[in-house]
């Protein structure tokens, strides 16, 4: 373990930081383009500035990973309880960030949580600039089949609908079995998510809050917990807690 300056050195520029780097790289081209989100960007006219972004948040991403490492060794002497309590966090921010349950449906505290949380800045910018402004074409079992009313074409019978709900008429010239689709484009099922793509650069910029809290915090604790002071009971306290904590 170091000590000292080189602790402090090691929390702020990141020996692991260049690492994080690569691999931010690596898991770019490994994810971007193998799925199509590339495609995705090119419908919007936009391949080359999401495709950049997306990268951004990857790397961000490494770069928070590698720091919230640091938070949590920097005061703990024991790295299997560092470890434990690092799991539990981020156990609690895969879980409220957004995915298995919306903001809408969050009590009070976990829609706390769920605001102060990185994940949920990270997989808003992700599903934004991979997925929105994209046009949804429906499957032929995905239509809903329906007579108008008498007299009208399908495109007057629902135009009032489509107006306030959205979603696309296949034949809106016609005047029987009409064919409609819930849904025109992917920013319908993003804002159920809680997904803006206006957001993007604003999520960007949080994670990088993110980062300095995690490297200004550790650098707190290490002094706090591991430079020498005249407190020793408190030290002894402490070392005996995380010992505890590893058995």
């Amino acid at each position: 373990m170091e000590h000292g300056p080189s602790t402090i050195s090691s929390i702020v520029t990141g020996k692991a930081n260049g690492f994080a780097q690569l691999m931010a790289v690596i898991i770019f081209i490994c994810w971007w383009f193998p799925i199509g989100l590339n495609a995705n960007a090119r419908l919007s006219n936009a391949e080359h500035s999401r495709g950049t972004l997306a990268f951004l948040f990857i790397w961000t991403f490494m770069l928070l990973c590698s720091t919230f490492a640091h938070l949590m060794i920097a005061g703990i002497t024991n790295s299997e309880t560092a470890c434990n309590i690092g799991n539990v966090f981020s156990a609690i921010m895969l879980l409220f960030c957004g995915i298995l349950s919306g903001p809408k449906a969050m009590p009070g505290f976990w829609l706390f949580a769920y605001r102060i949380n990185p994940f949920t800045y990270l997989v808003e910018g992700l599903l934004g600039v991979g997925l929105a402004k994209i046009p949804v074409t429906c499957s032929e079992a995905e239509f809903l089949q329906f007579e108008p009313a008498d007299n009208t074409t399908c495109g007057e019978y629902m135009s009032d609908f489509i107006a306030a709900t959205g979603g696309t008429l296949l034949n809106p010239d016609a005047t029987d079995n009409c064919r409609y689709c819930m849904l025109s484009a992917s920013d319908a099922v993003l804002s159920s998510l809680g997904v803006d793509y206006s957001h993007r650069w604003r999520n960007w910029g949080l994670m990088w809050v993110f980062i300095i809290f995690n490297m200004a915090m550790a650098i707190f604790l290490y002094w706090l917990l591991r430079v020498p002071k005249n407190c020793p009971r408190f030290m002894r306290w402490w070392n005996m807690l995380t010992r505890k904590g590893s058995s």
